[in-house]
């Protein structure tokens, strides 16, 4: 398949890899479904010849380290063309620890896909609904004005207010899964 602007997407991956992320949903840790379901998608989905491939990934994990606490991020995978075998070792490197500040997590998203020209860009944010910090709204509100898509992908056993809001705001769906199956359905999508 040959380069098309209009089949053309920069999809980001942002997870937050918080502490809570620990915790169990259907029976396994947040954080191991999200890592096992994020290498099978980019397995599937990087094709050898990744150059021409319409399909862009990039993978970044953020969480507070300290108090009063600095957002650190975690480049796993960076939105530039790369032979995959290259990338996805990080991906075993995923921890969740620290707290959720959310308004960094989407703040860094929204300068980094700005970057972008290309046709579609869309953020699938990962997490499990807990927050830290300020209200994301006003950065979401920001990046749909900038057509930048929101996805909001909640891994819990019930639908949160804020998780949905995400989705509203950044224009985008939402997903509440509570499964490997269902998680690699959310980001296949």
């Amino acid at each position: 398949m040959g380069y098309s602007e209009k089949e053309a997407e920069d999809r980001l991956f942002l997870i937050d890899a918080s502490f809570s992320m620990n915790r169990k949903v259907g029976g396994r840790k947040r954080i191991d479904i999200v890592r096992e379901g994020l290498k099978s998608f980019c397995l599937e989905k990087w094709p050898i010849a990744y150059y021409e491939w319409p399909l862009r990934i990039g993978i970044i994990a953020f969480h507070l380290l300290g108090t009063p606490g600095r957002t650190v991020f975690d480049v796993l995978v960076p939105l530039n063309p790369t032979p995959p075998h290259l990338e996805l070792f990080r991906l075993d490197e995923l921890k969740a620890k620290g707290g959720s500040p959310l308004y960094e997590g989407f703040r860094y998203a929204y300068h980094l896909m700005l970057g972008s020209t290309r046709g579609r860009r869309r953020v699938k944010f990962i997490g499990d609904g807990d927050i830290e910090g300020p209200d994301p709204s006003p950065i979401l509100e920001e990046m749909a004005k900038a057509n930048i898509t929101t996805d909001s992908i909640e891994l819990s056993e019930k639908p949160s207010e804020l998780m949905m809001g995400i989705a509203k705001k950044g224009g985008g769906k939402y997903y509440c899964v509570r499964s490997l199956e269902e998680f690699t359905q959310a980001i296949r999508e």
